[in-house]
């Protein structure tokens, strides 16, 4: 049981441009982290790692703001499988090339609520490769590769604002991800679907408002 309250201080890291990481929790349980700015300290170098999942079971991040500026940089990554997860009231902003806001592999059992996530540049901006998963009520602002991408079966996403400022890609986009609902969500897109399907079955797709 880990408990990181940031106190409303900045960590910044990276500062010298080496690959590193700013807060790194491997194998911890029932983790909370919150009240933070998590901010990559230079552009330059790359794959640099705002807040790192492995291993961890039960993991809160909530009312922080996480920035990354370098190449292929993530926010919010989970680097080995994990397993029950809460996002909440998070901004995240991903400045420069490549890299995903909110990029969490193979978890399952998560849910990602209310949070504000911004990339400038990416191949995706909240990825989630596991199932059981829960998207709500988030803001996402894209400036091309998809906004929202779930892999795998029993997710829901639904009542999210998706927002592309410009570039190419999808609002929302899932493969394999059978038994998934996909309701409410006001999609803006300028070259791209607004829901792409693939390889899924028993799909539920209501009220989703698509421009």
């Amino acid at each position: 049981n880990i408990t990181f309250n940031g106190d409303g201080y900045t960590l910044s890291y990276g500062t010298a441009g080496n690959t590193s990481t700013g807060i790194d929790i491997p194998g911890a349980n029932n983790s909370f982290i919150h009240n933070i700015t998590v901010k990559e300290g230079s552009s330059t170098g790359s794959s640099k790692i705002g807040i790192r999942l492995g291993r961890t079971i039960n993991t809160t991040i909530a009312n922080s703001t996480i920035v990354n500026n370098g190449s292929a940089s993530r926010g919010i990554s989970v680097v080995t499988a994990a397993n029950g997860g809460f996002i909440h009231n998070v901004t995240a902003t991903k400045v420069g090339s490549l890299g995903v806001p909110f990029n969490l592999g193979a978890s399952d059992n998560f849910t990602y609520l209310d949070n504000v996530v911004n990339a400038t540049a990416g191949i995706a901006t909240l990825w989630n490769m596991g199932s059981n998963s829960t998207a709500r009520r988030n803001t996402v602002f894209s400036y091309g590769g998809n906004a929202i991408v779930f892999v795998l079966s029993g997710n829901v996403i639904e009542y999210n604002n998706i927002t592309f400022i410009s570039g190419n890609g999808d609002g929302i986009s899932f493969t394999g991800s059978n038994d998934t609902i996909v309701s409410g969500n006001i999609i803006n897109v300028t070259n791209g679907n607004g829901i792409a399907i693939s390889a899924a079955l028993n799909v539920n797709i209501t009220n989703n408002t698509i421009s």
